[in-house]
């Protein structure tokens, strides 16, 4: 999208020149040679010592230009308009990968947090089955440690794909990830 943009920046620029030459006083030049036959010659063949030649200079004077230089005003308006568009088009890149960099930093804390509840569940879940092994534990209290540390790893593994999905939205974003 940044390229195209680009592309119609220098298209309008280019469109400028023409409009500008067209502007520009014009002169044509023509010559024009034709050999001739005799009138009663029935013979076939060109007579190449019987010619005409002619002649034309056609000058077009730059003094009633009004729609060429309505084209090259509008030219210009054009070039602003790209322009414009152009600016657009890469404030708007810069934004989606700004908001990618910060969803992805986002997923990262989101990661951390999940693999610091997955630390807590399993020491949770140890001090269970201490506490069963001693016979003080409640089985109560077990199942709900394993149901914890379950969620937790769940929620973990959802952190890692939200953040492996965060950092392809940022790949794709910033024009490096081909498929």
């Amino acid at each position: 999208d940044l390229v195209t943009a680009f592309d119609r920046v220098t298209d309008a620029k280019r469109r400028i020149k023409v409009a500008k030459n067209g502007l520009l006083p014009g002169l044509d030049v023509s010559l024009d040679y034709n050999p001739t036959s005799d009138p009663g010659d029935t013979t076939p063949g060109i007579n190449w010592d019987r010619r005409r030649w002619s002649s034309s200079v056609d000058l077009d004077l730059p003094l009633d230009r009004k729609a060429e230089r309505n084209v090259y005003r509008a030219s210009f308006v054009g070039l602003e308009r790209a322009r414009r568009a152009e600016e657009l088009v890469r404030d708007r890149a810069r934004l989606e990968i700004y908001e990618a960099w910060r969803a992805l930093d986002q997923e990262k804390v989101s990661f951390r947090i999940a693999e610091d509840g997955v630390a807590l569940a399993n020491r949770r879940l140890e001090e269970q089955l201490l506490l069963a092994e001693l016979g003080r534990g409640e089985a109560r209290d077990l199942v709900d440690a394993q149901e914890d540390l379950v969620d937790a790893q769940n929620l973990r593994t959802g952190a890692l794909i939200d953040h492996t999905l965060a950092r392809l939205r940022l790949w794709r974003d910033m024009g490096i990830l081909y498929i």
